[in-house]
């Protein structure tokens, strides 16, 4: 996997998705982009990285850092404490909660 650095903090809580096998936990998932959904109704890429792995469970918030592509464009429409509903192509999965934009993402990677 390449590094990469992160953007923001955030909660994300998410349903199995249909493409998922049933024994899998998020951690296991091999896919470690979706999309974002912001106010426009407009979706945008972000690849996410799972913090506490081992604690990550389908119906159940757990802690992630995101980097949305092409952020430059979008970062006047992420608003901190905002909740925005998250895609797998075109099947709804669940809620992103934008807790904390990271100041020194530099040091934050995968």
């Amino acid at each position: 996997m390449s590094t990469a650095s992160f953007d923001y903090k955030c909660y994300l809580q998410m349903r199995r998705s249909i493409a998922a096998g049933a024994a899998m936990a998020p951690k296991d998932d091999i896919v470690d982009w979706l999309f974002i959904e912001l106010r426009n109704k407009h979706r945008f890429g972000f690849r996410y990285k799972i913090i506490e792995p081992s604690k990550a469970n389908y119906d159940e918030k757990f802690i992630v850092y995101i980097s949305i592509f092409l952020k430059n464009r979008l970062s006047e429409n992420i608003i901190i404490g905002q909740s925005y509903n998250v895609w797998r192509g075109e099947e709804p999965i669940g809620e992103i909660l934008i807790e904390e934009r990271l100041i020194d993402n530099d040091s934050i990677s995968t």
